[in-house]
């Protein structure tokens, strides 16, 4: 099967595209199970039920939603909870574009071999048009695979985080404490 289709400007995407694609979905795929694995732990639950009750969340709701916790928990000292923070925030910088490989049509970019998200942006009672303006940022591949590993970097920093708070072992813990009691 081809990764083209005969008019490659009606859908410019190549196999070059999709890999980086791929890895950016499911960087954030694993951040967003570590965002519910911190809530778990901050809600001194089971890491099931923070699964279930913040399953219907994308990821920007279970970002907010750990971050409403951290206001109010008393597990993490000021200072490792301003490092949580500060790694959402590295976590983030890119969930915009996830969101568009996730939602949106990608159309051919103005630089060689590049490619932009096509579509339509309704907030405000507004419709913009968004992939038309020249000006608006374009994507190769290789940029794309830097990008993927830049979620990926900050994938590990969070496990890395988790693992120095000791939030790794008491997760487990309760995964732990849950299948032996079945």
């Amino acid at each position: 099967m081809s990764d083209q289709s005969e008019d490659d400007s009606f859908y410019p995407v190549t196999a070059e595209h999709m890999l980086p694609f791929g890895m950016i979905v499911q960087w954030y795929a694993r951040i967003e199970t570590l965002l519910q694995f911190i809530m778990a732990y901050l809600a001194d639950t089971i890491p099931f039920r923070s699964l279930v009750l913040t399953q219907g969340l994308g990821y920007a709701g279970k970002r907010n939603a750990l971050k409403s916790l951290l206001r109010h928990d008393e597990m993490l000292d000021n200072k490792a909870k301003e490092q949580l923070i500060w790694l959402l925030g590295q976590a983030h910088m890119h969930s915009k574009l996830r969101n568009s490989i996730a939602h949106f049509t990608w159309i051919k970019g103005e630089r060689e071999d590049s490619i932009k998200p096509q579509y339509v942006e309704v907030r405000g009672g507004e419709g913009d048009i968004i992939g038309i303006d020249p000006s608006e940022r374009d994507y190769t591949a290789s940029e794309l695979f830097v990008i993927a590993d830049e979620v990926a970097q900050a994938y590990n920093d969070l496990l890395d985080f988790l693992n120095k708070q000791g939030i790794s072992d008491a997760i487990a813990a309760k995964i732990e404490e849950t299948n032996s009691s079945k």
